[in-house]
């Protein structure tokens, strides 16, 4: 068994590769070795190495740059992605592809479920709406799945930009009208590799084509809450900070200096994903605590 990692050297990407190994051999590359803004090279790399599953892990994910950054926003999360479906079809091959929950507006005051029609409101998006459209379309063998609020120790996510603003000021404000459910890199990529174990071998008439699963941790919480834990978190493990839990302020997406416009309703309902593939999800809690002391350990 062949697979080929594309976006190995993000967030979920790191993590996919330890957890994808003991699937097969196991080829990981990231944007040092492609360029996925080049549908030449990408295809021939997808067909040099004949892989037996690919998973895509690659996408722009910067969201307010995206929103002057239309065309490298496009061309990774929606071209990209149609050259992978394309090549995958013509090979045969299954294909795993990544999404987000920003392809909804926000607007529903319910978890939104893989039947609720997508409504982006950002270039980010709508760059991943049509992303998701274009795999559906190629015909491939393989699946989707959207996610969400993803966090690790790797890059510059939420954690470590509040604690660096919390260590810079007295007082913060977040976001506490935008809700979901934060999770971890870690828990996603052994996921895709439970979800992979239980598609090998299925007959090519049982093969899914571009279904969509939603994949979260459980339960909710708001930025804003979660800013409140994290600067807590980093007091009670001795992080010099200037701000405290009463002065991370809470304020309204009207009020925020987002350059890209933002879904406030961000939670998922992961049934399918379960019943599908028997997979037993954690509430976001269960990871996130040993994170924040990691965190804010390793800042200080």
């Amino acid at each position: 068994m062949k697979l080929l990692l594309l976006g190995a050297d993000g967030q979920v990407g790191w993590h996919l590769r330890k957890a994808l190994a003991p699937l097969g051999a196991l080829t990981a590359a990231g944007r040092g070795s492609i360029d996925f803004t080049d549908s030449d090279t990408l295809r021939e790399i997808i067909r040099t190495e004949q892989p037996d599953i690919i998973v895509n892990a690659a996408a722009y994910t910067k969201v307010d740059k995206a929103e002057e950054d239309k065309r490298n926003a496009w061309q990774v999360n929606s071209e990209a992605p149609a050259i992978i479906a394309e090549t995958a079809a013509t090979l045969q091959s299954l294909l795993v592809h990544f999404s987000t929950v920003y392809v909804f507006d926000g607007n529903k005051p319910e978890p939104y479920t893989e039947a609720d029609l997508t409504n982006p409101l950002s270039i980010y998006g709508q760059s991943k709406a049509e992303g998701e459209e274009r795999v559906q379309a190629s015909g491939c063998r393989g699946i989707i799945l959207r996610t969400g609020w993803v966090y690790s120790m790797r890059g510059h996510g939420f954690a470590q930009k509040i604690l660096e603003r919390a260590a810079a000021s007295k007082e913060i404000q977040v976001v506490s009208d935008q809700i979901g459910a934060p999770t971890s890199a870690e828990m996603l990529a052994h996921s895709t590799s439970q979800i992979l174990q239980r598609l090998i071998g299925r007959s090519e008439e049982l093969a899914p084509r571009g279904e969509i699963f939603h994949l979260n941790a459980l339960g909710t919480t708001s930025w804003h809450a979660l800013a409140v834990r994290l600067v807590t978190a980093a007091l009670n493990n001795g992080f010099p900070l200037q701000a405290r839990p009463d002065t991370v302020r809470a304020i309204t997406t009207e009020h925020s200096t987002f350059a890209a416009k933002r879904p406030l309703n961000c939670v998922l309902d992961c049934t399918k994903v379960q019943t599908t593939f028997g997979l037993s999800l954690p509430p976001w809690q269960d990871e996130y605590e040993l994170f924040e002391k990691q965190v804010s350990m390793i800042a200080s």
